[in-house]
């Protein structure tokens, strides 16, 4: 299954809803429910707390308050709160890590290109 969305709106999967599959969105994506397969977002990736993710995530932002499972891909910045679990690799230009967040994988920080 795959949820594209147009137009401006932002995808929003509720606590509670599993999908398999891909999300694409040029808007922000919040999830709260479980996720696997890919999620890709032009503008921001929010994964709420309580939120189970399988999924390769892609996006220039990506906010985690649960647990991601897989590459996480974020072109400017990655913030990781305190409730934040996640297991697999990370490229990001900018990582926030809060305390009480747990990583575990590869970590590849890139260069800020922009002085």
């Amino acid at each position: 299954m795959a949820i594209k969305s147009k137009n401006n709106e932002q995808v929003y999967l509720a606590s509670g809803i599993t999908l398999n599959g891909v999300i694409q969105s040029p808007d922000a994506i919040y999830i709260a429910g479980k996720v696997k397969g890919r999620i890709q977002s032009e503008s921001a990736i929010h994964i709420l707390k309580g939120a189970s993710i399988i999924a390769d995530l892609s996006a220039p932002n990506i906010q985690i308050f649960g647990i991601v499972e897989g590459h996480v891909n974020a072109t400017h910045e990655l913030v990781m709160n305190p409730t934040a679990r996640v297991y697999g690799e990370i490229h990001c230009e900018s990582l926030v890590l809060e305390e009480g967040a747990i990583y575990s994988g590869a970590l590849h920080i890139r260069q800020n290109e922009h002085p």
